[in-house]
């Protein structure tokens, strides 16, 4: 391959020398580094890749290399669009600041307040600014946040291994009842991602796409529907669709069939979803790389903001 021709290639048998990947702080495998005479990171990468995605990787490691050798800043993160959306349908969109920079688990809103999931907290918020007026701490991390109309209704991970979605006083946080799983889930992995409430149902998306709707007082199944998607966080009704986020777009799913009939192109990759009767309300995945002596750092979002989508723009 021409474009490595360029490099001293070596393979590393992590278990005959173990201490070459806790160096470089290697945890996923296979994984590529490209290093610079004294063991900088160039360029590094993991996972499986297609043979173009490979190339490009190569080339990218490439011009690094160049501009390392030359005395000049090597690692500057990819650029990105200014914006996550845009073209034929985004009619508005701005932003206002989330409150901090964990990774998101939920956004709703309860009348007058927006409620936004990060880390083990779930922020309340003014949502014209973002001001914190209060917070409510959680014993778990939660994965998405939605309302019946009176309490704050939060799903676990494990809720396809039988735990069951919190039902919270909005005011003050405290645990007032719960909607149990129902028992088909009791031995399934942990991957629920997504929540919503419509009508008497609660609906749960799992992060490879399945949206299962339960009763939502006792939990009993109702059905179960394959959306054809992956990797999918977050779920929300609009009135007319349920809305879910991925790596690359957002989806709305028909609110009878689930099934998707709408997508809109992402630049950024997005972790959950809400509406607030007027707007789409969306935060992204962070997304985490290594500095020059590998240490573990933070690429984008370099600052956290909650996206507002308006509502014309995915009609």
């Amino acid at each position: 391959m021409a474009e490595s021709a360029a490099f001293h290639l070596v393979w590393v048998d992590r278990d005959a020398t173990p201490d070459v990947p806790a160096r470089f702080r290697v945890s996923a495998y296979p994984s590529v580094l490209v290093l610079g005479p004294g063991g900088e990171n160039i360029h590094r990468w993991s996972g499986f890749k297609k043979a173009v995605e490979f190339v490009e990787e190569l080339r990218d490691a490439r011009r690094r290399a160049e501009l390392f050798a030359k005395g000049e800043a090597w690692d500057a993160p990819r650029p990105r669009p200014h914006v996550p959306f845009s073209g034929d349908g985004v009619t508005a969109l701005d932003a206002i600041p989330a409150p901090s920079d964990e990774v998101p688990g939920g956004i709703v809103r309860i009348d007058g307040e927006l409620f936004v999931a990060q880390g083990r907290t779930v922020f309340v918020l003014d949502p014209k600014d973002g001001a914190v007026r209060r917070r409510l701490a959680l014993a778990a991390v939660p994965q998405d946040l939605d309302t019946d109309g009176a309490s704050l209704l939060v799903l676990d991970a494990n809720w396809t291994m039988g735990e069951p979605v919190l039902r919270l006083d909005p005011d003050s946080g405290e645990v007032i009842g719960t909607i149990p799983a129902p028992k088909e889930m009791k031995a399934k992995s942990g991957s629920a991602r997504g929540l919503a409430w419509r009508g008497d149902s609660l609906f749960v998306l799992e992060i490879g796409g399945k949206v299962h709707e339960v009763d939502g007082t006792t939990g009993e199944l109702r059905r179960s529907v394959v959306t054809g998607l992956s990797w999918v966080f977050g779920l929300t009704f609009d009135g007319t669709c349920f809305v879910t986020v991925g790596r690359d777009a957002v989806h709305w799913l028909d609110a009878t069939t689930l099934r998707p009939v709408r997508g809109l192109p992402s630049a950024y990759r997005l972790r959950t979803v809400g509406f607030d009767g007027e707007r789409y309300l969306m935060l992204e995945q962070p997304e985490f790389g290594f500095g020059r002596q590998h240490e573990p750092i933070r690429v984008w979002p370099q600052t956290t903001v909650i996206h507002r989508l308006a509502v014309g723009a995915a009609k």
